[in-house]
């Protein structure tokens, strides 16, 4: 849990606060996996932080190809984990829904 705090906005225009965590493309992750392929009984140490969400590369000097840099493709991979949720993502978490 990272703790947030803002402070009053005194302008006249709209502040945003983006989170962005970047981690190695050699750590555990889901790029290049369907979001209907993923498998909760697989080892734990194979699977992304949190499958549930599309991992993607924002910079790769050895594999430039790998990188997102259009939107439409951030968004592609983005809407597929939308449209197909990943059940039960494993880790020994439980649905919050089924926690009750």
């Amino acid at each position: 849990l990272t703790p947030h705090a803002s402070f009053e906005n005194n302008t006249d225009i709209v502040r945003w606060s983006v989170d962005l965590r970047y981690q190695d493309a050699e750590i555990p992750n889901n790029i290049d996996e369907d979001p209907a392929d993923f498998d909760p009984e697989r080892e734990p140490v194979t699977m992304a932080c949190w499958p549930g969400e599309g991992d993607f590369v924002i910079k790769d000097a050895q594999n430039p190809e790998r990188e997102i840099t259009d939107i439409a493709e951030f968004k592609e991979i983005r809407t597929r984990y939308e449209q197909t949720p990943v059940r039960n993502p494993g880790r020994g978490w439980t649905p919050f829904a089924e926690r009750r």
